[in-house]
């Protein structure tokens, strides 16, 4: 695709939207990239739900990441590029988390958080500094990078625009101060680092 113009697209099932993972269905997916080929776009963006994919911080759904590898093989068939969004959990207005993020507290109104088929009245732990879910990121990467190797096709990797909408407590007077910035800008740092380790 180098030198040449790229035409890409976001996808959800028209049937399934963000259940597609819980309750896929390859012959929908065959259908929608077939149509999306025939219309010439070149990459489908599609969005790892975080809850489906990781249901726990050290555990991986095998079953939602074999299905991962199935639609980018029907991609692959279709001649589509597949650019995957990590760390999916804000769309739409809501917080789509993970119980194992939250924590003790009323949370931030503006955003409400769902979660196991539920709205949950919690605080979000910090995305940026936790310990314990930046090892769960990795962990993630590392197998969802793992499971796409070997196929011919075209991956790259994205993170989530809305990262600031589920992170840490946000305040808006303190987006003028530098030190505000620091946690977010060390994240990405580390998170570029582990995928530059994992390319393949």
């Amino acid at each position: 695709m180098e030198g040449q113009f790229i035409a890409g697209i976001n996808y959800w099932p028209k049937h399934r939207a963000m259940a597609w993972w819980r309750e896929f269905d390859s012959s929908a997916v065959e259908r929608d990239f077939s149509l999306l080929s025939e219309y010439r776009f070149d990459i489908v963006r599609i969005f790892l739900r975080w809850e489906e994919f990781q249901p726990t911080p050290s555990r991986i759904s095998m079953a939602v990441l074999n299905r991962l590898v199935e639609a980018a093989e029907i991609a692959e068939e279709m001649r589509l590029g597949v650019l995957p969004a990590f760390f999916i959990g804000h769309m739409m207005g809501i917080n789509w988390l993970l119980l194992w993020m939250l924590e003790g507290g009323e949370g931030d109104e503006k955003f409400p958080v769902f979660s196991q088929g539920n709205v949950q009245k919690a605080a979000i732990r910090n995305y940026y500094a936790d310990k314990e879910i930046w090892e769960a990121q990795k962990l993630l990467i590392r197998e969802v990078t793992n499971a796409l190797q070997g196929h011919a096709v075209n991956v790259i990797r994205q993170l989530p625009r809305e990262r600031k909408d589920y992170s840490a407590p946000l305040n808006w007077i303190d987006l003028d101060r530098q030190e505000f910035w620091t946690a977010p800008r060390e994240y990405l740092g580390r998170i570029y680092g582990r995928f530059k380790e994992m390319e393949y």
